[in-house]
């Protein structure tokens, strides 16, 4: 259910999201205390145990930007797709940990090999990732049904470190993947929320910056003056809410701004309603009350539900 929130995030804002089964053990060994000597602490005994929190299929996001499928691939075609990769990031006691330690090559990778692509990223995440820890290896893995290939690479270092026979008995691939709304029948990838609203988003935030602006300045005042003496140095007056100063044989004129009229928040409100039809996401969805009974509050929340049944229903597959 977790992963399920990360996916749908992922799907909303991207439009494409992707995921992957597979059997799955977390466990490792713990000294469990079985006799506590208080007077000497160091002499009390512990029994080795190996705990195991998990051992059964789980299901986990994938990050869209380091996974692939093959350009066969269709929406809503399972068996359409043929071979997939993608690329998960372990710390080296964690790859240890998983076992990835058994393969014979994983002694030549070393204690840091991440894969990043810089061309993905901002000026401000490449100064975070120069901060993090340097302990990171990225492993990629390739899937192919038609040859029965399974394959672990280190990406960085160009290392094959395993290749076999595809894990699953039944010959599946195990990463699944569903578009939010599709952008044509024959691409798996969709189109994101962004996407829809974008074009009026842009004309929503200028109008509304244009509106505050107007808010501002029918409060605060700008005002004109003359006359100043030499009192106050480059002639400039700094003012406070509510308190007045005095000035010798000078003259002040405030330009009067006129708050924005009803037409702002009616454009406003008008782009906004624009949004949520592009979107689906009605303000019934969201939470607001926009019925008087109890009868019209449910109709307007089915009616707005039955707008996002391309995206459940593609959720749900």
């Amino acid at each position: 259910k977790q992963q399920l929130k990360l996916f749908t995030f992922n799907l909303a804002k991207y439009g494409w999201a992707c995921g992957r089964t597979f059997p799955s053990i977390v466990k490792y060994d713990k000294n469990v205390l079985t006799e506590y000597d208080a007077e000497n602490p160091e002499n009390s005994k512990y029994e080795e145990k190996e705990l195991v929190w998990f051992n059964d299929v789980r299901k986990q996001r994938l990050d869209p930007f380091k996974t692939w499928i093959d350009e066969m691939a269709k929406p809503y075609d399972t068996f359409s797709m043929n071979e997939c990769y993608y690329e998960l990031d372990y710390s080296y006691n964690a790859a240890k940990g998983e076992g990835f330690d058994k393969y014979k090559n994983f002694s030549v990778i070393g204690y840091s090999a991440r894969n990043i692509d810089e061309s993905l990223l901002s000026d401000e995440q490449k100064k975070q990732y120069e901060t993090e820890r340097t302990d990171i290896i990225t492993f990629g893995f390739f899937e192919n049904r038609l040859k029965d290939l399974y394959v672990i690479y280190v990406p960085s270092k160009k290392i094959v470190l395993y290749h076999g026979y595809l894990p699953n008995d039944d010959g599946l691939l195990s990463v699944w993947h569903t578009p939010w709304v599709l952008r044509n029948s024959n691409s798996p990838y969709g189109i994101s929320l962004w996407q829809m609203i974008k074009g009026k988003k842009g004309l929503y935030d200028k109008m509304l910056n244009m509106t505050m602006d107007q808010v501002v300045l029918s409060i605060l005042k700008m005002f004109f003056y003359t006359g100043t003496s030499d009192l106050f140095g480059d002639g400039e007056i700094k003012i406070k809410p509510g308190k007045g100063k005095q000035i010798q044989n000078g003259d002040i004129k405030w330009l009067d701004v006129p708050g924005p009229g009803k037409e702002a928040w009616e454009g406003l409100r008008y782009l906004k309603s624009g949004i949520d039809d592009d979107s689906g996401i009605s303000p019934t969805v969201e939470g607001e009350i926009t019925g008087k009974t109890l009868g019209e509050i449910l109709h307007a929340k089915e009616a707005s539900l039955k707008r996002l049944k391309t995206p459940v229903e593609n959720i749900s597959y």
